[in-house]
C-alpha cells in the first residue's frame, strides 16, 4: 500500500545487517521485488546513500579521512536518485516511499543542499492553481 512503512519495518533489522555483510564479506546482492521500482528502489537508493560510506559511527572519522585523501565529494539524496533513476528508470515512483527516503536520508545528515530554485515555503494545493487559473485565463500567473 502506498502508506506502508518498509523502512521503519524492515531497513535497521533485516535488510541494512544484510547488506552489510554481503558488503564485507565482498559479496553481491540482488534486490528485487514484483515490478522493482518502489520497494526494491527504497532499499537500494536506502543502500546507495548509508552503507556506501557504512555508516557505522565508528567509522565517521576514517570515513572522513578516507573521502578527503581521495577528494570524493560526499553523495547526498539527489545524487543517489540521479544515478538510480539513470540506472533503472521509473524508480521510485510511490511518494510514500519518497517520503521514507528524505526521512532516512535526514535522519543520517543525508539530504544535501537546497537544490537552487526551491524554498522551505509549502507548495500550493491543486485546487488553488486551477481557481488562480480561472481567474485570469493564463497559466503563467499560476506560478508566479
Amino acid at each position: 500500500t502506498n502508506d506502508y512503512d518498509l523502512i521503519g519495518r524492515h531497513w535497521e533489522d533485516e535488510a541494512k545487517p544484510f547488506l552489510l555483510e554481503a558488503k564485507n564479506s565482498g559479496g553481491k546482492v540482488v534486490v528485487h521485488c514484483g515490478a522493482g521500482t518502489n520497494r526494491s528502489g527504497l532499499i537500494v537508493a536506502a543502500a546507495m546513500l548509508l552503507l556506501d560510506d557504512n555508516d557505522d559511527d565508528n567509522n565517521k572519522e576514517q570515513q572522513q579521512e578516507q573521502q578527503q585523501q581521495q577528494q570524493q565529494p560526499e553523495r547526498f539524496l539527489l545524487d543517489i536518485v540521479k544515478d538510480l533513476k539513470q540506472k533503472r528508470g521509473m524508480v521510485l515512483t510511490n511518494v510514500s516511499f519518497q517520503q521514507q527516503l528524505c526521512e532516512l536520508a535526514a535522519k543520517y545528515n543525508k539530504l544535501g543542499p537546497m537544490p537552487k530554485g526551491y524554498s522551505n515555503e509549502e507548495a500550493p494545493r491543486r485546487s488553488k492553481l486551477k481557481q488562480q487559473h480561472r481567474q485570469t485565463g493564463n497559466f503563467e500567473s499560476m506560478f508566479q
